[in-house]
């Protein structure tokens, strides 16, 4: 997949531990590939805990390390997720053209929701019929949304 060496895309990958037990947050990091670095350029998406979650995560934790105001990675909500990570992305990646949201993994060569960028309507069409296709029953028609979701997301 050329798309993964542009600089100008950087990926939002969102992980979770919910249904473990316990876990109840979700976590984001911003990736790109930046061309003078050998590796990627990975940023954790984070907050400002309010007083009552400072508090909450006190207790919970067991620990007084959490004040008003402290940063966190822990977000109970993937839409607060999803709107810290694109304030993050204009800030850190000014030059980049798209923010992608990852299936799960960086290595997912398939069409994927496309958050922010140019051709972004045109770009979710094709990742959403995508989406409900199975490679076993629909491999001619996968191949064709995928390429044209590859030459959109390249020009």
């Amino acid at each position: 997949m050329k798309f993964w060496n542009n600089p100008k895309i950087v990926f939002l990958n969102i992980t979770s531990w919910i249904g473990s037990i316990g876990a109840e947050h979700h976590y984001g990091t911003l990736n790109c590939k930046d061309k003078k670095e050998p590796l990627t350029k990975k940023v954790s998406v984070t907050r400002k805990l309010s007083k009552v979650e400072a508090e909450v995560l006190c207790r919970k934790d067991g620990v007084k390390i959490y004040s008003t105001g402290s940063k966190t990675d822990r977000f109970k909500d993937v839409d607060a997720l999803i709107r810290a990570a694109k304030v993050l992305y204009k800030k850190d990646f000014p030059k980049a053209s798209y923010l992608i949201r990852t299936g799960g993994s960086l290595a997912i060569a398939e069409p994927q929701e496309v958050l922010i960028g140019p051709n972004k309507d045109e770009l979710n069409n094709l990742f959403y019929s995508f989406d409900v296709l199975e490679w076993d029953r629909d491999e001619e028609e996968m191949e064709r949304l995928l390429t044209e979701w590859e030459a959109l997301i390249e020009t």
